[in-house]
């Protein structure tokens, strides 16, 4: 089960309408009893995050060498800038080199590490969206804007939608489409807002 829905849900494939269709019969709990949850369901909407979120440039005094650990290797540094937003590590220069610097697939691991920091005064928001997007490549991501910038993601196999609020990013909100609620982590301010939006990019069948 697992494998047809990250091959029907995942990010790194054109979407069309025709193969977001799952016929599956999967069953849940809802108030302690058990239930078959609706057979099918449909992805109505595109992910449309790196089409709404870019890294704003960084000020010429980032343009210097930063040694950045690999966490793969902790024997190992590479090279970072978040200036020129480079870095010298084999991943960057396979993978994300040829995205302009404003790009969120621009972020290798060490690019991740070193922008943490900056951000974490000036940008919290945009810190938590590139640490998400950078470490759930198979999520699928869509930018919200009313009144206050939202970025939903969810897994194929997953009934929980995230969801990171400008206003307070570092709450881990969460709603489930099966069970319509909230998660224990807090209801956000715009929760109406944002279970309509859900419900007209996922579609339950």
């Amino acid at each position: 089960m697992t494998s047809i829905f990250k091959k029907i849900f995942g990010s790194n494939k054109q979407i069309t309408q025709e193969n977001l269709q799952i016929t599956a019969s999967v069953k849940t709990y809802v108030n302690g009893k058990k239930i078959e949850i609706p057979h099918s369901r449909k992805i109505l909407r595109e992910p449309n995050l790196i089409e709404n979120i870019s890294i704003p440039p960084f000020s010429d005094e980032f343009d210097k060498n930063i040694k950045i650990q690999d966490l793969k290797d902790l024997r190992r540094n590479f090279t970072v800038n978040l200036f020129q937003m480079s870095c010298n590590c084999p991943e960057f220069q396979e993978k994300h080199i040829f995205y302009t610097p404003n790009h969120l697939r621009r972020i290798c691991q060490h690019l991740k590490d070193a922008i943490d920091k900056p951000l974490r005064e000036k940008n919290p928001f945009l810190r938590k969206v590139i640490i998400r997007f950078y470490n759930k490549p198979e999520h699928n991501f869509y930018y919200l804007d009313f009144e206050e910038k939202h970025v939903l993601y969810f897994a194929g196999e997953s009934y929980w939608v995230n969801v990171i609020a400008e206003n307070k990013p570092d709450i881990e909100y969460a709603y489930n489409i099966i069970e319509k609620r909230w998660s224990s982590k807090g209801i956000p301010d715009k929760a109406q807002s944002l279970v309509s939006e859900i419900s007209k990019i996922i579609c339950l069948e």
